[in-house]
C-alpha cells in the first residue's frame, strides 16, 4: 500500500492540503515486528520551498518527528502540476515509509495528463486531510483595480494584456484563474512559474499584474501595501480577514 493524501477546498477553486505523517498507518511491519516507524520517513512535497503547502508540510514533519522519535525528511519535488512528486512516490518502496503531500491539483491531473505512469486512485492511498484554504486575488498597486468588478472591467477593456502568474500548468492558481476568466468572459495571459512564491515576487516588482495566491504568503505583502488584495476565493469572507470581500459577492 502506498500512502499519500489529497483534498479539496473552496467554492471557486481548490487549495493546498496536506497528509499527516502522524496519522499514517504502516503498510508493513518493520524487521522483527518492530513497531512503525522504526526508521526515517520521507515526505515528498509537490510545492516549492517557502510556499504555503511547503510550510504546512514542514510543520507536520517537525511535529511527526517528535511524536515518532524518527526523522521525517521533506523532499521537495516541484513541476508538472505535482505529477513529478506523485511519480516519485509511486516508484518508491510501498512500505509506508514514503508519504506525499499534495494539493487538489492531484485530482485535476487525472484529467489533464494522459501519459501518467500510475493510476491516481488505485496506486496511491489517501491518509488524512489536514485543512483547506481559499486563495486571494492579488494585483500590483499600479493596476487600476480595487475590486473584482474592476478587474473584470479592466480585463475586458484590455483583452490578453494582463499577465497572471501561477505555480505551474495544472496547479491550483492556474486552474483557479482560468475558471475565473471562463466565468467572467475575460482573457489574461498565463505566465507559469516553478512556485507561487516566485510569481508573488514578480507581482511585487510589477512584472506581473495578477495572481491568485496563497493567503499565508500574500497577507504580509498586502498589509505592507506591496500588493493589493481584492478578494478571497470563497463563498463567504474569511473570519481572519473580514475586510477583504469574497469573490462570490461579485461572481456567484
Amino acid at each position: 500500500m502506498r500512502i499519500s493524501c489529497g483534498s479539496v477546498t473552496g467554492v471557486v477553486m481548490m487549495g493546498c492540503l496536506a497528509a499527516s505523517a502522524a496519522q499514517a498507518q504502516p503498510a508493513a511491519k518493520g524487521a522483527a515486528d518492530q513497531p512503525y516507524p522504526n526508521k526515517p520517513i520521507r515526505m515528498i512535497v509537490q510545492f516549492a520551498p517557502g510556499g504555503q503547502g511547503d510550510v504546512i508540510a514542514r510543520a507536520i514533519a517537525t511535529k511527526a518527528s517528535e511524536i515518532f522519535r524518527q526523522t521525517v525528511l521533506v523532499d521537495n519535488r516541484t513541476g508538472g502540476g505535482g505529477t513529478i512528486a506523485a511519480d516519485a512516490l509511486v516508484r518508491s518502496n510501498p512500505d509506508g515509509y514514503t508519504l506525499i503531500v499534495v494539493s487538489s491539483s492531484y485530482a485535476a491531473n487525472a484529467a489533464l495528463y494522459s501519459n501518467r505512469t500510475f493510476d491516481p486512485v488505485k496506486d496511491i492511498t489517501p491518509v488524512a486531510m489536514i485543512g483547506d484554504s481559499g486563495l486571494i486575488i492579488l494585483v500590483h498597486p499600479s493596476v487600476p483595480v480595487k475590486s473584482v468588478s474592476n478587474l473584470i472591467q479592466h480585463a475586458k477593456a484590455n483583452p490578453g494584456k494582463l499577465n497572471y502568474g501561477s505555480s505551474g500548468v495544472g496547479g491550483t492558481p492556474h486552474l483557479a484563474t482560468e475558471l475565473f476568466t471562463q466565468m467572467t468572459n475575460t482573457q489574461m495571459a498565463h505566465v507559469p512559474y516553478k512556485g507561487v512564491v516566485l510569481a508573488l515576487n514578480d507581482v511585487i516588482s510589477g512584472q506581473l499584474q495578477v495572481l491568485f495566491g496563497s493567503m499565508s504568503n500574500a497577507m504580509p505583502q498586502v498589509r505592507a501595501a506591496r500588493v493589493r488584495g481584492i478578494a478571497v476565493t470563497s463563498a463567504k469572507r474569511l473570519a481572519a480577514e473580514p475586510d477583504i470581500p469574497a469573490i462570490a459577492e461579485t461572481v456567484p
